[in-house]
């Protein structure tokens, strides 16, 4: 992972992780929650994206290459 601190009160996650002492467990339990984060995120800006623009979730999912059902379960997560 990039490091991409700026702010000077900042910390990186490999010293947090090393401040408290998370066990493997726990290490993967804050990754999984880490990509569900960035995956209902990305969820978000596809449906707010798709709306600003007036699109149908018909006209996204021939883009993708799915089914408008396909578009409609991503968007809702």
């Amino acid at each position: 992972m990039a490091d991409h601190i700026e702010h000077s009160q900042a910390v990186s996650w490999e010293g947090l992780a090393e401040e408290f002492f998370f066990t493997d467990a726990e290490k993967d339990r804050i990754q999984k929650g880490a990509q569900a984060l960035v995956l209902a995120s990305r969820v978000h800006r596809l449906a707010e994206l798709r709306k600003r623009q007036h699109t149908a979730q018909v006209q996204v999912a021939e883009v993708m290459g799915v089914t408008q059902a396909r578009v409609s379960r991503i968007e809702k997560g």
